[in-house]
């Protein structure tokens, strides 16, 4: 009987110390992660400061691009969640503090509550700001940050900023929101931080070259941030990508965002308002452009004066740096945001394309220059090679025909006169495999290498391209459409004005636009003797300056006024209808039209003699038989340009 009760007795306690040790096992190993964040944060407290982007500045060092002080409103996660042990914590507190009892204390959190609700609601109106997808996607990425680490995550116990910007005014009002004249609290899990905002002092000057920011994905997160396992936490939160961050997603902002974003800092509180450690914020290094303002300001209002879409670009020969690259129409990139949808949706203008990089056009007789030293490089033609031009190439066909009757010509009346006869029997003659390879020395084909992420590499067709889309090779009739900028080759205005300083230089030298810490520099030379720039550069000067060129009547009298001899590459290509789809029938009908007409270029380099600058300009949907072509629209602007280069110093008087 006694060894009975002893075994029972023993067994008892054996199940109480095996009952206490799975709890604490429990505690330890299940639940103890959540423990230690919620004792930490009962003992630590931590305040990020915010660190400021580097400016983006032009190359006389005028701010394109700066940060400017603002706060955010940040609600704890806690309270997104409507966790219940933070507000069990939170209604015990209230008891505390105001000497009420349970009921009266609940009463007063959810008043607290729905204030802090209200005046979220309230802000989020006046800045257009979608508070509640906001709430969806910070809940939502710190679920899967939860769900990654298999354990709770320090972001469960922290106020995430939900309205970004807001200006002094705001703040001001928002304060008095919070807590009343006796700085008793109105609101719980509600607090405004300092923050930075993105401003642009030029407006929509320049706006597709500075680019804009935007929020971060949680694919950038996953590619850019530092994982649990290779920082401690603070570490982490001060380098990486957070919820509310943003990021350059376009033009240099985003080329350049490793050099212009920081590293914010932090402050660390013992016991919630005692001040322990404090480590300052890493601003952002400043970029510098080689844009001149003046001259992108004077060239961007020329283009929007002529009321179409279009770009231009202009690169100084002698070291290849963009001096003023310009897509119309702009936008003001201070109301990005706010317009975006606008912006997005407008199909007819795309005033969010940067033209000048991203956008692909045929590059009529512009392409003529290069085709002629690819010729002349291969031996398949001479500079004094003749051909007849009897207006069309085959005897009885409507088709591979010229806008003239010239008779016969050399490769300097060739160019002067922009004859197709002459262009179709060079490109037979060099082949359009050849054709292509010598484009692509020129730059065509691939990236310019400004570093910009719009930039696109057109298109000069290669063998694997022709295996995906035709299945076949390139063709006598590609080569002659070829030869004359048309057909399957696309291009780019940037790869353009880059060709032409590369005629002008005489060897190859990639385009560049940040001044320090962009892409290195392409340079190679192109071995072809001396005589044969010497008269592509002739041809291109009598274009512009000899009678019969086809920019001679609109631009000569301008260029002898400036006291510069421009050279000069006129085009006019055909271009497909702009057209939507509206009826989704995969048919053009005439109501889906929206622009027809023509590409206009004029694309050259100036002086003759020591070129200093190299510019091509292009405008959109110009009705040759109402407007005329590229001497007559793009050639004035052009002229115009490079008075502006010399009114700027970008050339030298002593040199023209």
């Amino acid at each position: 009987m006694y060894r009975t009760r002893i075994k029972i007795f023993m067994g008892i306690v054996a199940l109480v110390i095996l009952t206490i040790i799975v709890r604490v096992g429990y505690l330890q190993f299940v639940k103890g992660d959540e423990y230690r964040i919620e004792a930490q944060n009962s003992l630590q407290r931590v305040e990020f400061l915010p660190t400021a982007r580097g400016k983006i500045i032009d190359r006389e060092g005028n701010i394109l691009a700066r940060d400017e002080s603002c706060h955010d409103l940040c609600l704890d996660y806690r309270l997104l969640t409507s966790d219940e042990r933070w507000l069990k914590k939170q209604r015990a507190e209230i008891a505390r503090t105001a000497g009420v009892d349970k009921d009266e204390a609940g009463k007063l959190l959810q008043q607290r509550i729905d204030n802090t609700w209200s005046v979220a609601a309230q802000v989020a109106k006046a800045y257009g700001a979608d508070l509640q997808r906001k709430i969806w996607q910070i809940k939502d990425r710190v679920e899967q940050m939860r769900l990654e680490v298999g354990a709770d995550v320090r972001e469960q116990s922290m106020a995430h900023p939900v309205i970004s910007g807001l200006e002094e005014p705001a703040v001001i009002e928002i304060k008095s929101k919070i807590a009343d004249g006796r700085g008793r609290p109105l609101t719980i899990g509600l607090e405004l931080a300092p923050s930075k905002k993105r401003y642009y002092p030029y407006n929509a000057l320049a706006c597709h070259i500075i680019g804009v920011l935007g929020p971060v994905a949680r694919a950038d997160q996953l590619r850019d941030n530092l994982q649990p396992d290779q920082a401690d936490w603070l570490t982490r939160m001060t380098v990486n990508y957070l919820d509310n961050d943003q990021r350059g997603i376009s033009g240099v902002e985003g080329e350049c965002e490793k050099t212009l974003r920081g590293v914010r800092g932090y402050r660390t509180f013992k016991n919630q308002n005692v001040q322990e450690t404090e480590e300052k914020a890493v601003d952002g290094r400043d970029v510098r452009l080689t844009i001149d303002m003046k001259l992108q300001d004077f060239t961007t209002a020329l283009l929007r004066s002529t009321h179409k879409n279009g770009a231009a670009v202009v690169i100084d020969v002698r070291t290849g740096q963009i001096l003023a690259m310009v897509s119309v129409p702009i936008y003001d990139l201070n109301r990005y945001r706010e317009d975006y949808r606008i912006l997005a949706d407008d199909f007819a203008d795309s005033p969010l394309r940067s033209r000048a990089v991203q956008a692909l056009y045929p590059p009529g007789s512009s392409m003529k220059a290069a085709t002629a030293l690819a010729a002349l490089a291969d031996g398949a033609i001479r500079p004094d090679t003749v051909f007849t031009c009897d207006k069309y190439l085959l005897p009885g066909k409507d088709y591979f025909r010229c806008l003239g009757h010239h008779g016969e010509l050399d490769l300097v009346g060739g160019i002067r006169k922009s004859c197709n006869i002459y262009f179709y029997r060079t490109g037979e003659a060099e082949g359009a495999d050849r054709l292509c390879q010598w484009f692509r020395k020129f730059g065509f084909g691939s990236r310019p290498g400004t570093g910009l992420p719009e930039e696109v590499a057109g298109l000069v067709p290669t063998e694997h391209w022709l295996r995906q889309t035709r299945h076949g090779r390139l063709s006598a009739g590609d080569a002659r459409n070829m030869a004359i900028g048309q057909g399957l080759i696309t291009v780019s205005p940037l790869q353009v004005a880059n060709a032409m300083a590369t005629i002008a230089r005489g060897s190859f030298l990639s385009p560049a636009i940040v001044l320090d810490g962009g892409p290195e520099q392409n340079a190679y030379e192109l071995p072809l003797p001396a005589e044969y720039w010497s008269a592509v550069r002739r041809g291109m000067y009598e274009v512009v300056n000899v009678k019969g060129g086809t920019a001679y009547e609109a631009i000569h009298s301008a260029a002898i006024l400036l006291g510069v001899e421009m050279c000069g590459k006129t085009g006019t290509a055909q271009t497909p209808d702009l057209w939507r789809d509206l009826n989704n029938n995969n048919r053009k009908d005439a109501d889906e039209i929206i622009r027809t007409g023509s590409t206009a270029w004029f694309a050259g380099f100036a002086p003759y003699k020591n070129p200093q600058v190299a510019f091509a300009v292009v405008l959109e949907y110009v009705d040759y038989e109402s407007e005329g072509g590229g001497g007559k629209n793009a050639g004035p602007l052009a002229a115009r340009i490079v008075q502006a280069c010399l009114t700027r110093g970008h050339i030298s008087r002593d040199a023209r």
